[in-house]
């Protein structure tokens, strides 16, 4: 919905679908964050910085994602072209390194 907003298309689906789907995302989506985050992160850190990591992973996240954009009926078929899925992917995986990092330091304390 964010790139729709910002850089406009054609809407199809109604905005409630979003809540309805949310349930999915997090559970669908939270197995799948314990591969990126909790796995190949702390890997990548190891050998380079939290940025570049952060970043490298957001480009393996979207080419992860790569066969949605061409499967009729995903939000990335009919909203999103590679390049702004890419660029959504990249600025996410940013937010979700510093949910992550954070919930490091706070497990810490």
């Amino acid at each position: 919905m964010g790139p729709y907003i910002l850089i406009g298309g054609n809407k199809i689906a109604p905005f409630s679908l979003l809540f309805l789907q949310f349930p999915l995302f997090i559970v669908i989506g939270g197995f799948e964050e314990i591969g990126w985050r909790g796995l190949l992160l702390p890997e990548l850190e190891k050998k380079i910085s939290p940025f570049l990591s952060t970043h490298i992973l957001g480009i393996i996240w979207s080419v992860w994602h790569l066969p949605l954009l061409f499967i009729q009926g995903t939000y990335q078929y009919q909203f999103l072209n590679f390049f702004t899925f890419t660029i959504s992917t990249i600025a996410f995986s940013f937010i979700l390194a510093i949910v992550y990092l954070k919930r490091e330091v706070f497990s810490c304390v």
